[in-house]
């Protein structure tokens, strides 16, 4: 996979993104602590991506 994304020409630090969130989407995965009012904010994964990864 980072192969593939670097040949697209993506940056290190968005392959190494990409791969980490990946790796955090397989079946058996379960949060470190559940989703709470006190814990949940306002930001779309959109805004947070173009924030963080672009």
């Amino acid at each position: 996979m980072r192969s593939a994304l670097r040949q697209f020409g993506m940056p290190e630090a968005q392959v190494e993104a990409i791969v980490m969130m990946a790796a955090g989407l397989s079946e058996d995965f379960t949060p470190e602590n559940p989703r709470t009012y006190a814990t949940t904010t306002p930001t779309t994964l959109k805004s947070w991506a173009a924030q963080h990864l672009g």
